[in-house]
């Protein structure tokens, strides 16, 4: 593994050295162009992604959400049959795979899939960290006094990423990301709960532990189970992968 990956040409020497992984902050920063809005030919993406925010959907909606986009529908089989889920039978039907994953875990991994997708021709560890991060906000949260908000931390996680994904400053990237306005505030805001989560997972990460401390007193979480947390996400993120 190839660590402290800062920029292109350490990405660049450490491939030609033959390194198979890489960590860094070079995959989680983003090349801000000039641009004021989001790509236009991102739009058919971001367009999933609101009718999967929407509260009021049900899982015949996306059934037919997902039935619409073959290449959509093959990811969605194809994660439900990997070893992820140790299911003893193959998956046929997308309609019993969303049964069998649940709506807000099925909402997860349409996130997962269209960033995938947004993410075009960039690292694929760009992915990995935006999984990792994700389910590392998550387990803090469920371990914190705000384990309601797991769901919000997840995608706080996965989204922070996003300025890296589409090179654009994240305040510009949340005026066209459908998600709700606590995870908006979450990605931005510097005093949001979903923030500081966010905030401490980043910390950990970057080896900040000052930081991590005060952020795990804000959120109230046992500062000896942050390493075991991690470690675990950081499992979790591979075997997806």
């Amino acid at each position: 593994m190839a660590e402290k990956v800062e920029n292109i040409d350490e990405y660049n020497e450490a491939m030609k050295l033959g390194y198979t992984y890489f960590q860094g902050y070079y995959f989680s920063k983003p090349t801000i162009l000039s641009a004021k809005r989001i790509p236009f030919n991102k739009y058919t993406a971001l367009k999933i992604l609101k009718a999967v925010s929407n509260k009021e959907i049900d899982l015949n909606d996306l059934e037919k959400l997902i039935l619409e986009d073959v290449g959509l529908s093959y990811k969605i089989m194809k994660l439900i049959n990997s070893s992820s889920y140790y299911l003893r039978n193959r998956v046929h039907s997308i309609k019993y795979a969303i049964a069998l994953l649940g709506e807000k875990e099925t909402i997860k991994w349409l996130y997962v899939v269209l960033l995938n997708d947004l993410k075009g021709n960039k690292p694929d560890e760009l992915i990995k960290v935006s999984l990792q991060r994700a389910k590392f906000c998550e387990i803090i949260c469920n371990i914190s006094i705000y384990k309601e908000k797991e769901f919000e931390a997840y995608l706080t996680g996965l989204f922070s990423v996003m300025d890296a994904i589409l090179n654009c400053s994240m305040e510009v990237v949340v005026k066209d990301l459908y998600i709700s306005d606590e995870v908006k505030d979450g990605l931005i805001d510097q005093g949001n709960t979903l923030n500081n989560i966010l905030k401490l997972a980043i910390n950990y990460e970057k080896g900040k532990w000052d930081n991590t401390m005060v952020y795990a007193r804000k959120i109230e979480v046992d500062i000896n189970k942050i390493s075991e947390k991690y470690l675990e996400s950081l499992e979790w993120a591979d075997n997806i992968i």
